[in-house]
């Protein structure tokens, strides 16, 4: 499969949280859409990082009775 076979099927919408937003709100949305990761943007559009499957994986390791309360913004990736 190409990759303008996979954005034909899913579409080409960039989809972006703030850093407050839940990592578990992400978790959900990353299901629900079927996609890895989403990008992190401050409130004037500016991209600040990433948050992908890898890094909601790595915040339930390493707290796993806290990931309720965890935010984007205490594990996403910056670089």
């Amino acid at each position: 499969m190409t990759i303008a076979a996979v954005l034909r099927k899913k579409g080409n919408d960039v989809i972006s949280v703030s850093p407050e937003t839940l990592a578990v709100e992400v978790a959900r949305l990353i299901a629900s859409r079927r996609i890895g990761a989403v990008l992190v943007r401050d409130p004037q559009g500016g991209v600040l990082g990433i948050i992908s499957e890898r890094d909601i994986v790595k915040a339930v390791a390493e707290r796993p009775n806290a990931t309720h309360g965890v935010f984007v913004r205490d594990i996403m990736t910056r670089e």
